[in-house]
């Protein structure tokens, strides 16, 4: 047994440091304080730089929901003297892959570009960023588009079930409102409104920049300061307050002519930097994250066919930890579902997980990290996206390790913390049968303000 431990001890180290091998991430910070992380990859003649901001959808104001949103679409419709057909022109010619998103919590961009083209990729991040133009004929366009996307997920059982779900789990705090914006609301916007919210979301104080690819890391450094650099150091900062999960009522319930119901159900989170989060990932594995391998597959839909598929997932924000679980099934299906859900939920946190689920769950989530860095961009990205969560520079070396020292009481300790409560249950299709609910008619912050 002694011999098997120590067996096990040197692949774990060597599974560490075959991670440390394969991203060599150096931690950099420009002669303009922009903090960089950079994976040197000198093997094809390729750059991915990504970005984020912190700053967002959370800032935007509640009359002007989805301006952040109308912000990223529009950023590269055109920058400087270059009008959007040209600019778009110069990007397709050049393979040059570049795009712009905003979250409830951060303003990210990524360009993706061949060596030869990098200078170009640059100079149309920078004007992008810069000196956007915002025309008129390209701000509606992207307006309309909105719109239009807005109008169509109202057919979305789902979106419709996330939309009544985040009202509610997020009540009164910002992560309330529509990323996306309301009807109203995003046909209202126009040029001073994304200036102003340009001006809110881009400072070098809240940049952090991760690079991949055929780069040294002098080159690297320039290239930041070069893009980025004229930004303002900092921005006055809206101040935003945790988001405090509410008490549990009667399911919410919202009728549409289907045949079936869509379910969500959703608990207290654990935050990314809290000491029982590995746990809770291991522990979102088996309970309903693990696909085909996890309990709630097993038996809702394996053992007792009450639905095709229901899932699990951890959902982090700066400013709150929600736990989610959902899917979708026959109305009689439905008060028997959550029933056995909320079983599964009590067996989590009162009997421990056997050896055979704690081992496929470390296996499948150490085995997979080397998916998450299939292309540079990739790469890029994942450099953000552990500044963002202010992770160290060794994190996915630890990643491992943590996950592995997992153990059924650490499952069932993070279990406690989750399932303590009773669920927030959202309801979207046909009735369900049995069930008293809270059935809503509007849905918040969609057409215009709640």
């Amino acid at each position: 047994m002694k011999r098997i431990i120590l067996i096990v001890l040197a692949l774990c180290a060597f599974t560490s440091a075959a991670y440390a091998k394969v991203l060599d991430i150096q931690a950099l910070t420009t002669p303009k304080g922009i903090r960089v992380w950079l994976v040197e990859d000198h093997t094809l003649p390729v750059l991915a730089l990504s970005f984020a901001f912190r700053s967002a959808a959370a800032t935007d104001p509640v009359n002007k929901q989805g301006v952040s949103q109308l912000l990223s679409n529009t950023l590269d419709e055109g920058a400087g003297d270059i009008k959007a057909r040209e600019y778009q022109g110069l990007l397709r010619d050049n393979a040059i892959d570049l795009g712009f998103d905003s979250s409830r919590d951060y303003f990210s961009g990524d360009v993706r570009t061949l060596l030869r083209h990098q200078d170009a990729a640059l100079k149309l991040l920078k004007l992008a960023l810069m000196s956007p133009r915002f025309d008129a004929e390209a701000v509606e366009r992207m307006k309309q588009a909105n719109l239009s996307r807005i109008r169509s997920s109202l057919d979305d059982p789902s979106w419709i079930g996330a939309r009544i779900m985040n009202d509610r789990i997020y009540e009164g705090h910002p992560y309330a409102l529509n990323v996306g914006g309301t009807l109203s609301g995003m046909a209202a916007l126009n040029a001073e409104d994304l200036r102003a919210a340009r001006a809110r979301h881009f400072a070098r104080g809240q940049l952090v920049v991760g690079i991949a690819g055929d780069i040294k890391k002098e080159d690297a450094l320039r290239i930041v300061d070069q893009v980025f650099g004229d930004l303002p150091a900092t921005v006055k900062k809206a101040a935003i307050s945790e988001s405090v999960m509410p008490a549990f009522g009667k399911p919410i319930f919202y009728y549409r002519n289907q045949p079936q119901t869509n379910l969500s159900m959703a608990w207290p989170g654990i935050d990314v930097h809290d000491p029982d989060y590995y746990a809770a990932v291991v522990m979102d594995y088996i309970f309903g994250g693990g696909g085909f391998s996890s309990r709630l597959m097993d038996e809702v839909r394996e053992k007792h066919g009450l639905t095709y598929g229901i899932y699990s997932s951890m959902a982090n924000l700066v400013h709150a930890s929600r736990y989610m679980a959902g899917g979708s099934m026959l109305p009689k299906n439905v008060a028997p579902t959550i029933a056995m859900v909320k079983k599964i939920a009590n067996d989590m946190l009162t009997t421990d997980v056997t050896d055979d689920e704690l081992q496929a769950a470390k296996d499948y989530l150490t085995g997979s990290m080397p998916l998450r860095f299939s292309s540079s961009t990739n790469i890029s990205g994942a450099l953000v996206s552990l500044q963002l969560n202010n992770r160290p520079v060794t994190a996915l070396d630890d990643f491992n390790g943590k996950i592995n020292a997992v153990t059924p009481a650490d499952i069932k300790r993070a279990a406690a913390r989750i399932f303590k409560t009773q669920p927030v249950i959202v309801l979207v299709g046909a009735k369900p049968d049995g069930l008293d609910v809270e059935t809503v008619t509007t849905l918040p912050n969609v057409t215009g303000g709640k």
